[in-house]
């Protein structure tokens, strides 16, 4: 009978070591897992902080491109003044008139283009905003699962 309980203790510890190495196993592989996770994690978090670096580099561009297109249209609008009167002060010569007229309206369609590359640029912007804020929503995303990720891997680290 002594040999029997004897026996059953020794297969019994046996099964328990056999459990226990695969516990082991298990938790290893999870701790391995999880510092892949975070270093992958780290990757895109250091890749997303570039893209918004670079979007916002692009939105201070178009910004400056809208100051630099404003001031443009600016000076334009003031040609267009002074050659607006200068063309009512020379009514009585039809040459000088009809020079200005020209003039006139090339500055015309230079202001519309100019407006057309202003909206162009402010739609632009517009998106470059868009996409600045959509990354920052990727990059919350990616820090709360590092973070969760973190919490799973430092509460495995606590239970070592």
């Amino acid at each position: 009978m002594e040999n029997q309980n004897t026996t059953q203790s020794q297969t019994s510890v046996q099964r328990l070591n056999s459990v226990v190495e695969e516990l082991i196993a298990t938790v290893q592989n999870q701790k391995e897992r999880h510092r892949q996770e975070t270093e992958a994690g780290k990757a895109k978090i250091a890749n997303l902080v570039t893209e918004v670096q670079n979007l916002n580099n692009a939105l201070v561009n178009h910004k400056n491109l809208i100051v630099e297109l404003d001031n443009k249209n600016k000076l334009l609008a003031a040609q267009m003044q002074e050659m607006q009167i200068k063309l009512e002060n020379s009514a009585g010569n039809n040459a000088e008139t009809a020079r200005l007229q020209t003039l006139l309206d090339e500055a015309n369609a230079k202001v519309s283009e100019l407006e057309g590359k202003y909206a162009q640029a402010q739609a632009k912007l517009e998106q470059t905003q868009l996409e600045i804020d959509e990354t920052s929503q990727q990059i919350d995303g990616v820090i709360a699962r590092l973070g969760k990720v973190l919490e799973e891997n430092g509460a495995g680290n606590d239970s070592n």
